[in-house]
């Protein structure tokens, strides 16, 4: 998230995608869907996800 008052004018803001899911040994961070907005996949022993990006998470609406 930008933020003037933090060094380098940026801040790392963590969010919660999924409490179960697990990272596994397999990340991708793209725009599957060509949407504009980032979507996440992720395997692991618990299965394959996909997690939707929200336009309106992305733009700062829902916040």
């Amino acid at each position: 998230m930008r933020n003037p008052s933090a060094p380098g004018g940026a801040e790392f803001v963590p969010e919660l995608v999924h409490n179960r899911s697990g990272v596994g040994s397999h990340l991708v961070a793209m725009d599957i869907n060509k949407d504009g907005v980032t979507d996440i996949v992720t395997s692991s022993t618990h299965g394959t996800y996909i997690f939707w990006g929200n336009k309106a998470a992305a733009s700062g609406a829902a916040r």
